[in-house]
């Protein structure tokens, strides 16, 4: 049985948990359980495709948060090596790899809530209590699938102008970028 044919307050209440057990328990081993308990959650939910891109970009994310942490944070016993005078310890290095882990687990249950706790579940578990919040955060959530189709829209319009005819990863960041405060946007 899927976790969205469930009370909409139960999905809420399990998420609510989860997310508070990958916060603020700061343990490898939670780390590492939990994100591998929602990828495999969001896996389940999506397409192959979608999840591989997913993977590749959770398993970047972890990485840089590892290997950046030691050089921001100089605590522990272990030096490995020294960058600018500064120690690059072994400690720092794990401390970086449980926060990157945690937050990929959190990112990726996040999106799981996303996928389970739909607008209208939300309205439900929050409309009589606190309409007005409902309502926004409601009309938030519709909001940003719109902003998405229009960003496509006028990526597709770039494409078929021949304005986005770069290969290059860095031109297509720069061509995105501009497609974000493009004239045409305030005209869709």
């Amino acid at each position: 049985m899927r976790l969205s044919a469930f009370h909409p307050l139960t999905a809420l209440v399990y998420f609510a948990a989860v997310l508070a057990v990958t916060m603020f328990c700061f343990s490898p081993a939670v780390g590492i359980c939990s994100a591998v308990g929602a990828f495999l959650f969001c896996a389940i939910t999506q397409s192959c495709r979608q999840t591989a891109s997913d993977l590749a970009f959770y398993i970047f994310l972890t990485a840089v948060l590892t290997v950046t942490n030691p050089l921001f944070s100089h605590k522990g016993v272990t030096p490995l090596f020294f960058v600018n005078g500064k120690a690059y310890t072994k400690e720092a290095l794990f401390y970086g790899l449980t926060a990157g882990l945690s937050l990929t687990a959190v990112i990726m249950w996040c999106k799981a809530l996303g996928k389970v706790l739909t607008r209208e579940k939300l309205l439900y578990i929050f409309g009589r209590k606190t309409p007005k919040a409902a309502l926004v955060i409601t009309m938030t959530m519709g909001f940003i699938p719109k902003l998405k189709r229009l960003h496509r829209q006028l990526l597709d319009a770039l494409n078929c102008s021949g304005a986005n005819i770069s290969d290059s990863r860095f031109d297509r960041l720069k061509k995105r970028l501009h497609s974000v405060h493009s004239p045409l946007c305030r005209h869709a």
